[in-house]
């Protein structure tokens, strides 16, 4: 009978004990929950940047890089929920790389204000055959390249579909440099884009509005129409002195 009674006394308790055990349990689950949608993202010596991601989704990442380091993403509307596992420490381009890479993502451009890495764009792969990267032959013989004091590129338009719509080339873009080349005329841009396969990664530079813009591209065609364009040497030495060339 005591043991009947001592049983029965327990009742309550164990009750208790059962309800204490399922708080512990949840309030386990939550912070698994809430651990796996934070990241470290953080800046150490040097402007080295440090990421600490454990099954993270990607929107969550990029949401950090555009709240503490105003980077701006396009065109990763279809990987947001892709799950990142990564702990590394590199410069921001080092890391962002390495995200591609594990998105899959082969087709992408860096965009540069001075040497600021400032928006990233994934692009997709196109089927379109692009007959660009011509230059427009009427305007150029127009043009006595021989007299000018010194020239570069002008985009007279951008092509649909194109790797120059995608990082958002525009109209009167000039492109003075490509993958560290300068480029006096568009002849020399042609042949310089004929030597670089797909699977390379190449950098081209534009001045819009008087200010210097980087692109990281893959090798072939930019998909825009080009004229050789006058500039003054001393403006245009300028902007190759800042990018050291």
């Amino acid at each position: 009978m005591n043991t009947l009674k001592n049983v029965q006394n327990l009742k309550p308790f164990s009750g208790y004990i059962l309800s204490f055990l399922c708080g512990l349990l949840i309030i386990t689950i939550l912070q698994k929950e809430v651990a796996a949608e934070t990241s470290s993202l953080s800046v150490i010596d040097h402007g080295l940047l440090t990421i600490k991601a454990d099954n993270l989704e990607l929107k969550y990442i990029i949401l950090e890089f555009e709240a503490q380091h105003s980077l701006m993403f396009t065109g990763f509307s279809d990987f947001m929920d892709h799950k990142i596992t990564l702990s590394d420490t590199g410069s921001t381009m080092d890391i962002i790389t390495k995200l591609l890479k594990l998105l899959e993502i082969q087709n992408y451009a860096y965009t540069f204000n001075r040497e600021q890495l400032i928006h990233v764009t994934a692009l997709p792969t196109s089927t379109t055959v692009i007959n660009s990267l011509e230059p427009v032959t009427e305007t150029t013989k127009k043009r006595n390249t021989n007299k000018l004091n010194s020239s570069t590129v002008l985009i007279q338009k951008v092509l649909p579909d194109s790797q120059g719509e995608m990082v958002q080339l525009e109209v009167n873009d000039y492109i003075i440099a490509y993958n560290g080349h300068k480029i006096p005329n568009a002849r020399r841009l042609i042949n310089y884009v004929r030597k670089y396969k797909v699977e390379e990664s190449v950098s081209i530079v534009i001045v819009r509005d008087e200010r210097i813009f980087e692109f990281t591209l893959r090798g072939g065609l930019i998909g825009v129409q080009i004229v050789t364009s006058p500039m003054k040497f001393e403006i245009l030495e300028n902007y190759y002195r800042d990018l050291g060339i």
